[in-house]
């Protein structure tokens, strides 16, 4: 069995056995995964006493934790872990049974192919990322008026972003699939249904990039293509980029002049 959620936030009670009752029927080779937001490794520099409680907790259960990281995450801890090899992919082992599942992987878990691509840009950084050593001066005057702010390397990481090296292994390991899985785990969803749902809602280039490489896809019907590669899809890009402008522009998901920034 696998069951999926997300945004834990640290925030573990909805796998309490009153909120998830069919954890009694479960193993340790039946997944929950966390789409990102896990939180349980969050806090400032090393493990906290609520921390050990929680993962441990979970490490306790019937079944096994995978998830991808979000945003929200100390990024700082979590890349310090070592690497380990796990159902085909690589992952960081924050205990035996609580598994991060690292940006970029293929696993094979229950006979199925999941593609995992964690990460996301925070939201609530509209009034600036502090320094640790400038947070202290002002965080009344940020408080008082209700702003949105994160500290640098404490509640906020450049890494909350994807690598280049990230996404270029991302893509090397589509290739030897033939870009062929069952499915895919993130903590993001396409730029069209987050406009949807927030207005305010600020695109960056790795949504955007996926974004337009999925409907490419789905419009000119080249996913099923047997020997299809990143090669391939850039150079189909290139070769339609005024009726895929055109496409994208009627769509409203992104704007002409975003897409073409992209390829440029």
């Amino acid at each position: 069995m696998i069951y999926i959620t997300g945004d834990t936030h640290a925030d573990f009670s909805r796998f309490e056995e009153n909120k998830f009752p069919i954890q009694s029927e479960m193993t340790k080779n039946d997944y929950i995964i966390i789409c990102g937001d896990f939180g349980g490794v969050c806090n400032y520099i090393v493990e906290s006493i609520y921390e050990k409680h929680w993962l441990d907790w979970l490490n306790n259960k019937n079944f096994t934790t995978l998830f991808v990281d979000g945003n929200h995450e100390n990024f700082e801890r979590l890349y310090n872990y070592p690497v380990e090899e796990w159902h085909g992919g690589k992952v960081h082992q924050i205990r035996e049974s609580v598994i991060h599942l690292m940006r970029g992987e293929i696993f094979n878990i229950d006979n199925k192919k999941f593609f995992t691509f964690g990460g996301a840009r925070s939201h609530d950084i509209m009034d600036g990322i502090l320094n640790i050593d400038e947070y202290e001066k002002i965080i009344y005057e940020y408080r008082k008026r209700g702003a949105y702010f994160r500290i640098r390397d404490y509640s906020w990481w450049d890494l909350e972003l994807p690598t280049d090296e990230e996404m270029k292994s991302g893509i090397k390991n589509l290739e030897k699939v033939n870009y062929k899985v069952d499915y895919i785990i993130s903590h993001c969803c396409p730029t069209s249904i987050q406009t949807l749902l927030n207005l305010f809602y600020k695109k960056d280039t790795l949504i955007l990039l996926f974004t337009i490489v999925i409907i490419i896809l789905n419009m000119f019907n080249i996913g099923n293509t047997q020997n299809l590669t990143w090669a391939a899809i850039i150079s189909f890009i290139k070769g339609k980029k005024n009726d895929i402008f055109e496409l994208l522009r009627r769509k409203r998901t992104v704007t002409s002049f975003e897409a073409r920034g992209l390829f440029l």
